[in-house]
């Protein structure tokens, strides 16, 4: 929660998000990745999956402010993007909130 609390006193998330950010840490339908440096966690972004609809989608990609602009945000994003498997039958549409 610390990374969201950063970005949060910076006005980079929106507030009424904290509790989502925190329920989703804890899901299981979702695979979340986080960097660290030392035992300091300095970005992380999630994939989640919702079997019913058969979709994915990118969510919660935070770096700590003090970390930002040095490509980590990039690095995770395209990790997470990766992890989708594209096939014929898929379509993937990336936008931003």
């Amino acid at each position: 929660m610390n990374i969201y609390a950063a970005n949060l006193s910076k006005a980079l998330v929106p507030p009424q998000y904290a509790s989502k950010f925190e329920q989703q840490l804890t899901e299981t339908n979702n695979l979340t990745l986080v960097f660290t440096t030392g035992n300091r966690v300095v970005a992380c972004g999630s994939v989640d999956y919702s079997p019913q609809e058969e979709s994915a989608w990118l969510s919660f990609g935070l770096v700590h402010p003090d970390f930002q602009r040095q490509g980590i945000g990039s690095t995770m994003l395209l990790t997470r993007m990766s992890l989708l498997e594209p096939s014929a039958e898929r379509h993937y549409i990336v936008y931003f909130r």
